[in-house]
């Protein structure tokens, strides 16, 4: 973890470390993209075309949802020129998602190719970006978790050293491998013959979800909150209730399973919530907590994927 070190200076604009690997990791994305575009359906320029939507309104939109979200400090504590000026920085994860939907919808507009099938495809590539943005917060002093009092962990990937002499956890690191994890999984589903269109979008969503809610729990930089309310936790939660939803309703449920599925659904993000709440509030230790919450987030997972398997089955039926 390093303070911020200028690089370069090019048409009056700073390069960073920490954007010179955001560039890097799009430009990869973009060729990861095309070439999924091009094994799996033989158009490579509709790969191209997307990068081309989804990099400027993924761009916007992480902005402006930042901005909405830190509207009243931003309003009182920054100047006018923060608002509209991009290279000081400010950005959301959740509004970069709402621009890249976009962008599919877009694409597949002007392709005429489903929405769900450009989703698909982008979702690999979406995941190697995001992985990558998260390794190069090892430049900023952003993605850390707690003080690490232990000395036998004060070494990689258990802890990094902070600009101020002391051990913090890398919440980055673990968040990029399993952007990456997500990634490799997704490339093998891609290949699979048995799934639904959507379902490798869907599959992200629902990982991506569920792995953010219990990392973003972990983090204590200057993480986007309403109040004391995480935004990636909502965004998660959200992310991973679509997808259930999509699939329970795909899978034609009788009343009572939807009903029962719904329940276990909001009992689990009940059970999150109740971690929250605990770690300040209560003498339980967070350890258990986490454990509490993972075992939440194991159980919404299981069901998404029951879910999803059964919709395979019933559509090869």
């Amino acid at each position: 973890m390093t303070e911020p070190l200028r690089l370069f200076t090019l048409w009056g604009i700073d390069g960073y470390p920490f954007g010179l690997c955001i560039a890097i990791a799009v430009f990869l994305g973009t060729l990861l993209l095309i070439g999924t575009w091009r094994r799996h359906a033989a158009l490579p320029w509709l790969g191209l075309r997307f990068a081309l939507y989804a990099l400027p309104l993924g761009l916007v939109f992480s902005r402006l949802f930042y901005l909405v979200v830190r509207w009243r400090f931003l309003s009182v504590d920054y100047v006018e020129a923060f608002w509209y000026t991009l290279p000081l920085g400010g950005y959301s994860l959740a509004g970069s998602f709402a621009g890249i939907v976009i962008a599919a919808w877009l694409v597949a507009r002007l392709g005429g190719r489903p929405m769900a099938e450009v989703l698909d495809m982008a979702t690999p590539a979406a995941l190697l970006v995001l992985a990558c943005e998260r390794l190069a917060e090892c430049f900023t002093l952003d993605g850390v978790g707690l003080y690490v009092d232990n000395e036998a962990l004060w070494h990689f990937p258990f802890a990094v050293l902070n600009p101020y002499g002391e051990y913090v956890m890398p919440v980055f690191f673990y968040e990029a491998l399993t952007a990456f994890l997500i990634m490799g999984w997704l490339l093998y589903f891609l290949r699979k013959h048995k799934r639904a269109v959507g379902d490798v979008a869907l599959t992200a969503m629902l990982l991506l979800g569920l792995t953010q809610i219990f990392w973003e729990s972990l983090r204590v930089d200057d993480y986007l909150r309403f109040g004391f309310v995480r935004v990636n936790q909502l965004w998660g939660a959200l992310l991973a209730g679509i997808a259930l939803g999509v699939w329970l309703k795909r899978s034609h449920p009788s009343r009572t399973r939807a009903v029962v599925v719904s329940a276990a659904f909001l009992v689990c993000i009940g059970v999150m919530v109740a971690v929250e709440f605990g770690q300040d509030k209560s003498t339980i230790s967070n350890g258990i907590l986490h454990a509490a919450m993972a075992l939440a987030l194991a159980g919404i997972g299981l069901m998404g994927v029951t879910l999803r398997n059964a919709c395979v089955r019933r559509t090869m039926a």
